[in-house]
């Protein structure tokens, strides 16, 4: 017996022995519960905010986590899972947008687009939208390799960039220009590609084109050359006046006019920092510089669709452009069977480059041309001299009122107030010849230098923009670049 207690010390062994073994019982672990085996609407909720990758990846594993995620619901919220947030006024939120894309899809009567496979759809949207973070950067390891003198583009390359800028021209049309944001010189890409695949890759560069000018108005960035911009002028007058009629010929114009849009808002900006804006001054005559307030499009405020035409039972309205326009009013999305193709890094992203943006391009412009007489339109004239190019003031209070009896012409009157800068607005007051085939306005005028300006411009997704030519004798002199865009897209802030 121990001092300590009244037990025997047989007695506390077999105790302690009994309380040792309880122990171990109550320790043993239970066999740990398998990933496989948790409910079906938890495992959908997890793959939801996994990559589209990943998913798919998953789905191998096993049979049950295969027809678990084998629901279209589940690439629908990685999409969106994946999705920045929006920060335009296209749709109030992404939940809007991923509503409005299943509404599209199932309509009888949209646009045939060979969506009849939601999920595949929905799988290659969510695929393009994980890779957005790596969208810019695959464009800069080009845009670096252009950099190398003799460097020369093949087949592979040029599927690998065309797929990022087909996707990345989409998204502000989704309601995303902020993913637009970044530090990388397009100017260099465009050139290189404008040199090596013009003739046969003219849709991808009207990519570039809308997508350059977005970014700039995006990041409110400067041109310092002028030479960039009287450029574009000279390779747009050589497109507008080309006796071609063909498809690729409209698309050369519209491509050159965006750029002329971009460059002339660089140069303002540039201007309106550091130099100040010229004009005339209305008691003397002499050109000078002041500080005027200047005014651009901001992109978060453009719409580039108009969903009145997406609505349920609305039939397409018959258009006298047959050749570019399609027969219904259509949204940029993939085409899952041009997913199917073969090969390229570029794979989930070359589905933007098919028909779809096309498509877009052409009933937006198309829109633009139909409701020019409905709202108010500014413009800036950029004037050519021999020192260079010179920004004016803008213009606003622009307005097109419809002539009836146009011929084969649609024409219209437009009327401004004088304001601050009679003799410029007199140059656009006057009477617009616009030729809905192929997208172009004229506008002819003789304006107080008695001087008869000729106004040639192009719809563009960003409104209207061109060159002023004027004659003399046999030759034609540029002698300035306008840009129209809609009142309602003008930040209240001047730049």
């Amino acid at each position: 017996m121990s001092g300590s207690t009244d037990l025997p010390d047989e007695f506390l062994q077999k105790f302690a022995n009994l309380s040792l073994s309880s122990r171990r019982r109550v320790e043993r672990p239970y066999p740990k519960p398998i990933f496989a085996e948790l409910p079906t609407e938890l495992l959908q909720q997890i793959a939801g905010y996994c990559q589209a990758s990943d998913i798919l990846a998953l789905s191998q594993t096993c049979r049950r986590l295969n027809k678990a995620c084998d629901m279209t619901l589940i690439f629908e919220m990685s999409f969106k899972n994946h999705l920045p947030a929006l920060n335009t006024t296209a749709f109030q939120n992404k939940t809007a947008l991923v509503k409005f894309v299943n509404n599209y899809v199932k309509s009888p009567n949209k646009f045939d687009h060979g969506l009849k496979d939601r999920r595949m759809m929905w799988t290659c949207m969510a695929l393009a939208a994980s890779r957005i973070p790596h969208a810019w950067s695959e464009i800069k390891e080009i845009a670096k390799a252009l950099t190398c003198k003799g460097w020369v583009l093949n087949k592979d390359t040029i599927m690998s960039l065309q797929g990022p800028l087909g996707f990345l021209a989409t998204l502000p049309i989704w309601g995303y220009t902020k993913q637009l944001n970044r530090v990388i010189d397009l100017d260099h890409v465009f050139a290189s590609l404008e040199n090596q695949v013009g003739e046969h890759f003219h849709e991808t560069l009207l990519q570039l084109a809308f997508l350059s000018a977005i970014r700039t108005l995006e990041m409110h960035t400067t041109l310092h050359r002028h030479t960039m911009l009287l450029d574009c002028a000279t390779s747009y007058r050589e497109a507008l006046f080309s006796r071609e009629t063909t498809d690729k010929m409209w698309t050369i114009r519209s491509k050159w006019a965006l750029l002329i849009a971009e460059r002339m808002a660089r140069l303002i900006r540039h201007e309106s920092v550091h130099d100040g804006t010229f004009y005339s001054d209305p008691a003397t005559g002499e050109c000078v510089r002041v500080k005027v307030p200047h005014y651009l499009p901001n992109p978060r405020k453009i719409e580039f669709l108009d969903f009145s035409q997406f609505e349920e039972g609305k039939k397409a309205e018959h258009t006298q452009n047959k050749r570019h326009m399609p027969s219904q009013p259509t949204f940029p999305l993939l085409t899952p069977k041009l997913v199917a193709q073969k090969g390229g890094v570029g794979r989930y992203f070359d589905v933007f480059c098919g028909g779809e943006w096309s498509s877009w391009h052409s009933t937006r412009v198309q829109e633009l041309l139909t409701n020019i007489d409905k709202g108010e339109w500014c413009c800036t004239y950029i004037k050519i001299t021999s020192d260079g190019c010179l920004a004016e003031a803008t213009l606003t209070g622009i307005h097109f009122r419809k002539i009836p009896d146009g011929g084969k012409f649609i024409k219209y009157m437009i009327r401004l107030p004088d304001g601050k800068f009679p003799r410029e607005a007199s140059r656009l007051r006057g009477l617009a010849r616009v030729t809905p085939e192929i997208y172009k306005i004229t506008i002819v005028n003789r304006a107080w230098d008695g001087v008869t300006h000729s106004m040639n411009g192009s719809f563009t997704p960003l409104g209207i923009s061109g060159i002023d030519v004027r004659r003399h004798g046999s030759s034609i002199v540029t002698g300035g670049l306008f840009w129209l865009w809609k009142r309602d897209w003008v930040d209240a802030v001047a730049c």
